[in-house]
């Protein structure tokens, strides 16, 4: 086989085989030039072949090429693992919200019978301050009639008797 047959079989160009072989000295060593084409030996298109192999001829799976065919049901794997780790995480995200929500329900019950209890200690205060209030005007009413009462009690017999 010659350097452009090889070339034809491989859909490529000679000058591109010629100038490989050219180039790489353990290759050129397995070629015989006869006349004007150079000739392959057997270890030559070996070591060819690693380079510019044979087309594979493409395989269609219901009209569409294997190897496409990898790719879409990969990113399709990859696209469903994507939305089953997603909707875990939503579902986490949720009961998260769901807790918040209790959470904030139990400390507005807490903030309303805070509020209530200090509205009581308030009205209790505001109590306090009038029974003080109240107490401190008996006790000066109260110190007030003992103090009559001592007058009455200390006076004359005729005092006592116009009632003065």
């Amino acid at each position: 086989m010659n350097i452009s047959e090889f070339a034809r079989s491989r859909g490529i160009e000679p000058q591109t085989v010629r100038h490989y072989v050219n180039d790489h000295e353990d290759i050129k060593k397995h070629t015989k030039k006869v006349g004007k084409t150079v000739e392959l030996s057997d270890e030559a298109i070996e070591l060819l072949d690693k380079i510019y192999p044979l087309p594979r001829p493409i395989q269609l799976l219901n009209g569409v090429d294997p190897e496409e065919h990898k790719a879409v049901v990969d990113k399709l794997s990859s696209a469903q693992e994507y939305i089953i780790k997603l909707h875990e995480t939503v579902e986490q995200l949720k009961d998260k919200v769901n807790e918040n929500e209790k959470l904030i329900a139990q400390a507005e019950a807490q903030k309303i019978l805070l509020e209530d209890k200090n509205s009581q200690l308030e009205a209790a205060r505001a109590e306090g301050e009038k029974k003080d209030t109240e107490n401190d005007y008996l006790k000066k009413a109260n110190e007030d009639l003992r103090a009559e009462l001592e007058r009455l009690k200390n006076r004359s017999f005729l005092d006592r008797l116009f009632n003065k």
